[in-house]
């Protein structure tokens, strides 16, 4: 996760690491998380490497095989609208981008 302005990346003593942003829990989410550094920080709850592992998939090429109504998508939404709402108090962004 990174912060953009006016076609700069924004830097300062270090890169942005916005994904390690601490996240609440989702109701009942028992998955421990894959961040090696904090478990239950964006990255380590709603990477495409922690989604692999939350759907028991061998490989995230996997995770497009996942039909629209599975399960584990509001759980990723949960976490990506709390890393967004970060955002939103932080920098107060125009845009929020978000991709894969």
């Amino acid at each position: 996760v990174g912060l953009v302005i006016n076609n700069q990346t924004v830097k300062g003593l270090l890169h942005p690491e916005a994904g390690h942003i601490e996240v609440k829990r989702y109701p009942g989410d028992v998955f421990v998380g894959s961040c090696p550094y904090h478990l239950d920080c964006i990255e380590g709850m709603c990477s495409t490497g922690a989604l692999a592992a939350r759907a028991n998939c061998v490989s995230v090429a996997e995770l497009a095989q996942l039909s629209d109504d599975d399960p584990i998508w509001p759980i990723c939404a949960y976490y990506i609208a709390q890393l967004c709402a970060h955002l939103i108090l932080i920098a107060s962004p125009e845009h929020i981008a978000i991709g894969g």
